[in-house]
């Protein structure tokens, strides 16, 4: 007997599916792409150069002139195609992988039933792969497509001409994610040309950090998504209290209530499946009044909210509108502000009733990023239009920081540790405040462990997970223990420093916590996502402190027989990179990793 599964329809893009408008997904192409790299390099470099290039700086100005190079090719590729048609197109491919990622995330359950957990780890993460390329590069044909694609007499777009452009812009954000890693003296400098004159690099920084991290990370949201199968979600009250001031933020910015911010993208995705497509095309005075039709959005004044999701057209992707720079538009950056993330609505044209190209499902996408953003303190500053939400996530930011802190010391006592979290210097040594404890900063989570003698000095960092190679490289530029440019101690040097000071001053610390000797006074680090510092454990800067990363820990659930890191010899813990058992391994010294 064959069972069908049926969903409450409650997203955009499942609106979409539902009415049958989204095209099929198709994986990039495997013949476009090795056409694409083949005599790649040989296009800024000589075929007779050397083979190797070796050292920072020539390998810099090889990728340097391998990304300008590149972005004037899928210029001139994209400005032979109709505007209109080719962004159509592109938000059309990002829609089909939105819509076969929620396929594989509704049906988790019954492939690990079928297939096994194993098997579906491997299935699905070679799909989400795919869904994952197909996105990103899909973006960024839409935004060259917006600005340098022909606004009359252009060739209609084809499979083939999409799958070709894909492959281009495959090859520019390869080499482009390699540029911090490079300049950071992260990733080893040195380069090599194929016979077939394909760029070749080192991977394996890239394969430890940002490899590593997602396949736990997808490990975990299989899991997850199993156990979310015959969950109903919640529907939200049609209005919700304010108490925490995002309403008025959010009005600020898209300058529309909250409750109309929420139905905006359904009511879009309506207008394109009364018109038999997934993508809706129009003047802004016409979706003005579509939309006016709408019973939930009827009487509300949308202008603002659409003018503020606009992604203005301009003359050429190297046109830099006033106020703005080359990185706003850096193709190996998330979150640019003018981008299809922070403004969905894309301007085909220019003038006060701009021709527009709507994805319902790529609005809601942003929307949903930009709220979690907000609300996490994640996105900030340049990211935003308004003062107040500017404001709102700032305080969000300093808000999320303590309440991890408070997480981070519930779980330290649930290891059977005394803990305190958010203590001054002069508190722990129990001495009137000084110059040199004010520099040293306060201490986020304090454990104690009265039977070992041993005074935990933990630092709480709530990080975001990085996404790629110079989020990757960025974030590490922060915790090598060093010094900066400008003579400023880096995150970890700072909280290295104020375990020196406690140890040095073990006698004054162990009487503040009533011990009955001097105690031994050891380092942590907690983080909540996976980072790229304990993936690098072979670097000497890992070695220099204690590691212990709670990740996820409340939302995903952790494995039975967990071994604390607190007490007892130090270990290293990996966290299966797949359905594989964990494993534990002693190591000499006080160094020790809970990798997530």
């Amino acid at each position: 007997m064959r069972h069908r599964h049926a969903h409450e329809v409650t997203r955009v893009i499942e609106a979409l599916g539902a009415a049958g408008v989204v095209q099929p997904f198709r994986r990039m192409s495997h013949t476009a792409m090795t056409s694409e790299k083949y005599g790649s390099v040989w296009r800024v470099r000589p075929r007779d150069a050397p083979s190797e290039v070796r050292g920072v700086e020539d390998c810099v100005a090889l990728v340097r002139a391998y990304i300008a190079r590149e972005v004037t090719d899928l210029r001139a590729m994209v400005a032979r195609y109709d505007r209109a048609g080719l962004v159509v197109a592109a938000l059309g491919a990002q829609q089909a992988a939105m819509l076969e990622a929620r396929t594989w995330e509704t049906t988790a359950r019954a492939t690990r039933a079928i297939h096994g957990v194993e098997r579906d780890f491997d299935f699905s993460q070679e799909q989400r792969n795919h869904i994952h390329s197909v996105l990103r590069c899909s973006s960024l044909i839409a935004e060259f497509g917006q600005v340098d694609a022909a606004l009359s007499g252009g060739l209609a777009v084809g499979r083939m001409d999409l799958d070709e452009l894909q492959a281009k812009v495959m090859a520019l954000i390869h080499v482009a994610d390699m540029l911090p890693a490079l300049i950071s003296g992260q990733q080893p400098p040195l380069l090599r040309v194929s016979p077939s004159g394909d760029l070749q690099s080192d991977r394996r920084f890239s394969d430890t950090t940002l490899k590593a991290t997602a396949m736990q990370l997808h490990a975990m949201d299989r899991l997850q998504a199993d156990r979310n199968y015959d969950r109903r979600p919640e529907r939200p009250a049609a209005s919700e209290p304010d108490d925490n001031g995002l309403g008025g933020a959010l009005e600020a910015e898209y300058g529309v209530p909250q409750d109309i911010l929420r139905e905006f993208s359904m009511g879009v995705a309506h207008l394109a499946i009364a018109g038999g497509s997934d993508i809706y095309v129009g003047r802004r005075s016409r979706l003005l009044a579509d939309l006016a039709q709408d019973e939930l959005l009827a009487d509300a004044d949308l202008e603002p909210l659409i003018d503020r999701l606009i992604l203005p057209t301009r003359n050429g992707w190297t046109d830099l509108p006033a106020g703005l720079a080359a990185g706003d538009f850096d193709v190996s950056k998330f979150d640019r502000p003018r981008s299809l993330v922070a403004r969905p609505i894309l301007a085909l044209t220019e003038g006060p009733d701009p021709l527009l190209a709507v994805g319902p499902a790529v609005v809601e996408r942003a929307l949903v990023h930009n709220l979690s953003g907000a609300l996490g303190g994640d996105l900030q500053n340049r990211f935003w239009s308004s003062l107040e939400m500017r404001r709102f996530a700032s305080r969000q930011g300093a808000r999320a920081g303590l309440e991890f802190n408070a997480e981070a010391t519930q779980a330290v006592s649930e290891q059977g540790l005394n803990s305190w979290s958010e203590r001054t210097m002069s508190w722990c040594l129990n001495r009137k405040k000084s110059d040199e404890m004010e520099r040293l900063g306060d201490i986020d989570v304090l454990g104690v462990s009265e039977a070992d003698n041993l005074v935990w000095v933990i630092e709480a960092k709530d990080l975001k997970l990085c996404r790629t190679l110079g989020e990757v490289a960025r974030r590490l530029a922060n915790y090598q223990g060093r010094i900066d440019e400008k003579g400023r101690p880096d995150a970890l040097l700072k909280h290295l420093r104020r375990v020196a000071f406690l140890r040095n001053n073990a006698v004054d610390l162990g009487k503040r916590l009533g011990l009955s000797q001097p105690p031994k006074v050891c380092g942590l680090v907690i983080v909540r996502s996976p980072q790229p510092m304990s993936q690098l454990t072979g670097s000497s800067m890992m070695m220099r402190a204690w590691r212990f990363s709670i990740a996820l820990e409340k939302s995903r659930g952790e494995p039975d027989g967990r071994r604390s890191v607190l007490r007892g010899p130090p270990v290293i813990r990996t966290r299966p990179q797949g359905p594989t058992p964990e494993s534990i391994i002693p190591v000499n010294g006080p160094s020790a990793i809970w990798r997530e």
